[in-house]
């Protein structure tokens, strides 16, 4: 079995384990996703109700990537498994995924307030390799390098309550339900986190490992319902890109733009002048605008060319610290910065309205 362990050079370096009061972890107002949207309420009412059946019961959400899933799945695990001291599994492909899972547990653990006085996070993820946490966070590539025994899985940690598998890939979901099953895990309730429509060909092929999605919402179906803003393509004319040749495996399907062209596009200042003359023309229209920057320097220089035209604007983006991105956040959604240059996407379950 091959699997893809992505953004280990990008990892924060969090700990192998630590534990964490949970008096200590902020309460229902202490950051922007700390309460549930309507939909996320209903996510959460239909995975916990799905999960409660008692035959090795499998849950399949299908939601658009960043509208706060990870969120509604670390409530139904902080509140539903640990809080009756079982250990959860928490499965990604890619390492940096598993970093931010990490920093939401601890801006989330009260949730358990009342329930426990700390929570146990631990990591194995190729630079530390411990399974025992009341929450372990694992990429796959390295649980199965070497793959555990069942018995020394099994005794690693409080007993298995739940898995979650964030971003299942379709074609990779079949080894991983094996490996579960060698792991002794197979019975346990399994919550698999799909970031993609519902009527998507993986979403399909998901359907057929954990069955029909216990809820799923469409990118449209959300902004409809006024969750998600209107989102804006601007039409900006750049020279072709020359990229020097590299050594790659063939793209798979829904394959990301070259970091290489992104940092060719990143670093043209016609280019960042367009859009903030573009902003500016449409600013009656468009009120407050998340732009979204190719990589964290292209957002600070966008960030600077909008307030270099007088207009508020901060940037957001994995290098800064917790702080400093709520600080942004929170002035953004009360007004008081109007354009938020966003490299990658905004925290899972961010409120910015």
């Amino acid at each position: 079995m091959v699997l893809l362990d992505e953004g280990a050079a990008d990892s924060q370096g969090f700990p192998g384990r630590a534990t964490h009061l949970v008096a200590d972890g902020g309460g229902p107002t202490a950051r922007p996703d700390a309460q549930l949207a309507d939909f996320q309420q209903e996510a959460l009412a239909a995975i916990t109700a799905r999960l409660a059946a008692r035959r090795a019961p499998r849950g399949l959400v299908c939601l658009p990537a960043g509208v706060g899933v990870e969120r509604v799945a670390i409530e139904w695990a902080l509140r539903q498994v640990v809080a009756r001291r079982r250990r959860v599994l928490w499965l990604s492909h890619r390492v940096d995924r598993l970093d931010q899972i990490h920093d939401d547990l601890l801006g989330l653990r009260w949730l358990l307030q009342g329930r426990r006085k700390q929570l146990v996070v631990s990591r194995c993820d190729g630079r530390h390799r411990d399974l025992g946490g009341e929450v372990a966070l694992c990429s796959l590539a390295a649980l199965t390098a070497p793959e555990p025994t069942a018995k020394a899985f099994g005794r690693a940690g409080p007993k298995l309550g739940a898995v979650v598998y964030d971003e299942p890939d379709p074609a990779l979901a079949p080894a991983v339900l094996a490996l579960l099953a060698r792991l002794g895990a197979g019975t346990v309730p399994l919550l698999a986190l799909a970031p993609v429509p519902p009527e998507a060909l993986p979403a399909a092929a998901l359907a057929a490992l954990f069955g029909p999605p216990v809820f799923a919402r469409t990118f449209r179906a959300l902004r409809a319902a006024g969750h998600l803003a209107r989102p804006i393509f601007v039409p900006v004319a750049v020279p072709p890109v020359t990229l020097p040749p590299v050594t790659a495996l063939p793209p798979p399907p829904y394959a990301d733009v070259p970091q290489a062209a992104l940092a060719h596009l990143g670093r043209d200042p016609a280019r960042d002048a367009a859009i903030v003359e573009h902003w500016l023309r449409g600013a009656g229209r468009y009120g407050k605008s998340v732009v979204v920057a190719c990589d964290h320097e292209h957002a600070e220089r966008l960030a600077r060319a909008f307030q270099g035209r007088g207009i508020a604007a901060a940037a957001l983006h994995g290098g800064l610290d917790p702080a400093a991105r709520d600080d942004r956040l929170t002035r953004f959604r009360k007004g008081r910065v109007q354009v938020l240059a966003c490299a990658g996407r905004l925290p899972a379950g961010a409120i910015v309205a």
